[in-house]
């Protein structure tokens, strides 16, 4: 939807979950020398200002990002760690204050190395100029103003075929959740050894639950793992009892990972 602009909700609890899982499939992928190719959908800005006045509107990362800052840059987990060492590059090397919160774009592209791919599409105009800028400091990555299930379909398969796709679509109609079903099941079809990764929302109405066992319908056709995950939590969009990210092809000990980074970050003292 052209509406939406995530600027609003940057670096809230949904962005946290949704991030480590993102860091936990590329840092699986760069253990490798072998090259991969990534596809952000949804991309939006690539990074947001914290100090705008879209963010501080709602202010969600003072219950996110800000709240568990602390935790995060103390934290010896690898890949804890390693979002720390991307939220701090973005702050240019800062580390006391987030002025400033990586999008899913930003964090790929700061993962790409010397033949890795980036593409990362965004249709609302004002976004995209952002996120135009923001990757053009990236070697491998580019940005697109096209609609991204589009852009899906026509990538795919991409030349490197170790990779994968994170599809984070805004849900702000409910045709969007089973519209994120077709695309992956299609995809799969044309791509089957990718990764798809499938952030969701957990509302009320529990409109997820469809688009979910249809992907796991799909894993099951493929003969590919299906890992579904979801953090519960307070804080968050207003209408949101949490979030979830269903991963189609989850590379090996992924799942394991998150469950470790999720009791470092959710167990409370």
């Amino acid at each position: 939807m052209l509406s939406y602009q995530h600027i609003y909700h940057a670096g809230n609890m949904a962005d946290v979950q949704k991030h480590l899982w993102l860091l936990s499939v590329l840092e699986y992928l760069s253990r490798k020398d072998k090259p991969f190719y990534w596809i952000d959908t949804h991309s939006g800005r690539g990074a947001y200002d914290l100090n705008a006045p879209e963010a501080q509107k709602l202010a969600e990362y003072k219950d996110g990002i800000a709240a568990l800052f602390e935790t995060i840059r103390q934290s010896q987990h690898t890949i804890i760690k390693l979002y720390a060492q991307e939220i701090i590059a973005v702050n240019g090397g800062a580390a006391d204050e987030i002025k400033a919160y990586p999008g899913s774009a930003m964090i790929a592209a700061q993962m790409l190395r010397g033949k890795d791919k980036l593409a990362a599409f965004e249709l609302h105009p004002k976004e995209f100029l952002f996120l135009q800028k923001a990757m053009a400091l990236y070697k491998g990555a580019v940005a697109k103003k096209q609609d991204g299930y589009n852009g899906l379909k026509a990538l795919i398969p991409p030349p490197i075929r170790r990779g994968g796709v994170l599809i984070d679509p805004s849900y702000e109609i409910k045709e969007e959740y089973m519209r994120v079903a077709d695309a992956v099941g299609e995809a799969v079809k044309k791509w089957p050894q990718g990764t798809y990764m499938v952030w969701y929302p957990i509302l009320k109405a529990g409109r997820h639950e469809a688009m979910c066992k249809a992907l796991e319908d799909t894993a099951k056709k493929a003969s590919v793992e299906f890992t579904r995950d979801e953090w519960v939590f307070e804080g968050v969009e207003k209408g949101m009892l949490g979030t979830g990210m269903a991963i189609v092809n989850t590379p090996f000990s992924c799942a394991a990972t998150m469950e470790q980074v999720k009791q470092i970050l959710l167990t409370k003292p």
